[in-house]
């Protein structure tokens, strides 16, 4: 028998430390990101589906709608670059954006989606 248990757009996390509303937090190939700031020990939710406002390795790379974006979480920024597999795809650029911009909109897009 298969039960229901949440909807797709989160899932638990509980931090070993606490961790701010806004930071990216990579589990395997998925990125969730805290909409609201985890206690440590204390289980929250991270938001694995919707367009996020990141900020990009400024001046490196304009995105194309559509394009994939790779999520560096040690600097918290998106970038063009699997960097040799250190980073994760974090999803698709909802909207264009220039190599001068500060931040791409992102839409989380999980591992083999």
């Amino acid at each position: 028998m298969i039960e229901f248990y949440q909807e797709s757009g989160v899932l638990d996390y509980t931090p070993v430390s606490a961790v701010a509303v806004g930071v990216g937090v990579v589990i395997g190939s998925v990125l969730g990101i805290t909409k609201h700031s985890i206690e440590a020990g204390e289980r929250g939710a991270l938001a694995v589906e919707g367009v996020f406002k990141m900020l990009k390795t400024g001046g490196a790379h304009a995105f194309t709608q559509g394009e994939h974006v790779y999520f560096d979480e040690s600097e918290q920024l998106a970038t063009d670059s699997s960097d040799g597999g250190a980073n994760i795809i974090a999803g698709v650029a909802a909207y264009a954006a220039t190599a001068a911009a500060t931040y791409v909109y992102v839409r989380l897009q999980p591992q083999g989606s």
